[in-house]
């Protein structure tokens, strides 16, 4: 696999120890919560320009080298710094993973579990563990909203902005359960899911880690904004009937429903626990997500902006 382009500034050991790390859930790859954070960035700077000058105001006090090195080089090369701000705000959760003081890794999902027709009565489910997606999101929308100090308000809307994608990536809000996949946490979200991109392919992956990646592979700032300018010129917010109705758990179980038709295709797809040996994916299983996947990113852009709007 490709490795990512990096931003320049991150230290190399920082690099290295997000490499040596277990498998942990990343909702999207890095690049897909960008795209997500410079849909809203654009929504929100044509719809309320005094809320986004707040949490531009709010993003500078985010007291991290590695983030304020990336936005002064993204301003560098030519974008604005609000936008930078809120692309890497939307990345910092996944970026400070292995730090301790700051690292979340149970705030990324929650496992509601998911058992298909077909799957024996003798399989059992183990409903959500706390901490979870759902907690992290309230604690979150409480600090930022309250008396908070301003690094803390900061460090609380980076996590809204990862936590508003995380929410929207199917994976992230279903486990699923069945003859193959019947331990205590089922496949983990498909991260114990394991295929291969083709039948013939020769590269085994995890299937949360296939839907991860298909929005957009690359972190390039540039191609990052091309990516967000394509998506909202395709889905404009007119095409979203959805974007201000219900809150933060009824996007979750949007999600879910979507998980179980789409990445699970209702239980039928096939998959392995040997995670050197995939089962080979559909012929057609990219091109019937892709449409469900760019709806979801953009989705979560919208609706980060209605939200900062409605609070800021």
């Amino acid at each position: 696999m490709r490795l990512f382009q990096f931003i320049s500034g991150i230290a190399i050991t920082s690099l290295l120890l997000l490499m040596i790390l277990p498998s942990q859930v990343i909702a999207w790859n890095k690049a897909g919560h960008m795209v997500s954070a410079a849909i809203a960035y654009s929504d929100l700077k044509e719809r309320d320009p005094q809320a986004l000058k707040r949490i531009v105001h709010i993003l500078r006090q985010l007291p991290s080298e590695e983030f304020r090195a990336a936005v002064k080089q993204a301003k560098n090369d030519g974008h604005e710094e609000g936008f930078a701000l809120f692309i890497f705000a939307a990345r910092w959760p996944d970026d400070v993973r292995g730090n301790k003081d700051e690292d979340r890794p149970m705030w990324h999902f929650i496992n509601h579990p998911y058992k298909p027709a077909n799957a024996p009565n003798w399989v059992t489910t183990v409903g959500p563990k706390s901490p979870n997606i759902e907690e992290a999101f309230r604690d979150n929308i409480q600090a930022v909203t309250s008396s908070s100090s301003s690094v803390q308000k900061a460090r609380s809307l980076c996590w809204i902005f990862h936590l508003m994608g995380d929410a929207h990536q199917p994976l992230h809000a279903a486990s699923l359960y069945s003859e193959t996949f019947r331990t205590e946490e089922g496949d983990r979200g498909g991260t114990r899911f394991y295929v291969k991109t083709s039948r013939r392919s020769r590269e085994t992956m995890s299937l949360h880690s296939y839907w991860d990646r298909s929005v957009i592979k690359y972190e390039d700032v540039s191609i990052v904004a091309e990516k967000a300018r394509s998506l909202r010129g395709n889905n404009p917010p007119s095409a979203f009937n959805e974007i201000g109705s219900g809150g933060f758990e009824d996007w979750i179980q949007e999600s879910y429903g979507l998980a179980k038709k789409y990445a699970y295709r209702d239980g039928v797809l096939a998959g392995s626990r040997n995670d050197s040996a995939g089962t080979g994916l559909p012929s057609d299983y990219r091109t019937s997500i892709t449409p469900t996947a760019e709806r979801r990113v953009v989705l979560a852009g919208y609706r980060i902006s209605e939200l900062l709007s409605r609070n800021f």
